[in-house]
């Protein structure tokens, strides 16, 4: 099993809403600290250093719950190994995380914008070693 990439999506503006194209805002993060990586961005190319309801920076943050969440999905992907590529939409609740939903087309899009891979890569190293081509 393999994890290319994690995203974390919040709301904004006392939305409930995580969605980028309806206020929310995202972020890469580093798959083996848990911690935000990159400033957030939207569906709209704004580009955000620090939430902007509660002045919070994003590069950095530490997320809670990363390890338990990643279990959870590899756990869930077990279940379904007929489904080979699955994007996990994890809520992280009080009371630990929570699967939302599994993507069996997940977009890899919006965690490619700039800000969040500003060497200018994005995920296709990734896949393409994965994939084995040359």
């Amino acid at each position: 099993m393999h994890i290319a990439y994690i995203t974390v999506k919040m709301g904004r503006g006392g939305g409930v809403c995580d969605n980028s194209g309806q206020g929310g805002v995202l972020c890469r993060v580093d798959i083996e600290s848990g911690k935000i990586c990159s400033p957030a961005t939207d569906d709209y190319f704004n580009v955000y250093d620090k939430h902007p309801d509660t002045g919070i920076v994003f590069r950095g943050y530490q997320l809670p719950m990363v390890d338990e969440a990643i279990a959870l999905a590899k756990k869930a992907a077990r279940k379904v190994p007929q489904v080979g590529h699955v994007g996990w939409d994890v809520a992280i609740t009080p009371d630990g995380p929570a699967i939302i939903e599994g993507n069996d087309f997940p977009g890899t899009d919006l965690c490619q914008l700039y800000p969040h891979y500003p060497e200018k890569r994005g995920l296709w190293p990734y896949y393409k070693e994965l994939l084995h081509i040359k």
